[in-house]
């Protein structure tokens, strides 16, 4: 993430602390780096959890064996 960070001059993938009180929900934001980071890296999802009152943690796996879950389609409902 810090190497893609820096290469597209992506602070948030490059600071050690980010701090998101600019935004209008800042836990929204949050929630969309971590989703942005989920992409980057190929993850099949992400953790979120209260780390401290003020702050959220957001965990990647990046271990292979973990399970992806592919969306798949079925019929739509009957009206």
């Amino acid at each position: 993430m810090r190497r893609f960070g820096h290469d597209h001059g992506i602070r948030e993938f490059t600071d050690e602390i980010v701090g998101l009180p600019a935004f209008d929900n800042p836990r929204m934001a949050a929630e969309t780096l971590a989703f942005g980071a989920m992409g980057i890296l190929g993850a099949p999802g992400y953790l979120g959890i209260q780390a401290n009152p003020d702050g959220r943690l957001h965990l990647v796996p990046d271990d292979p064996r973990t399970p992806a879950r592919h969306p798949t389609c079925g019929p739509s409902p009957a009206p």
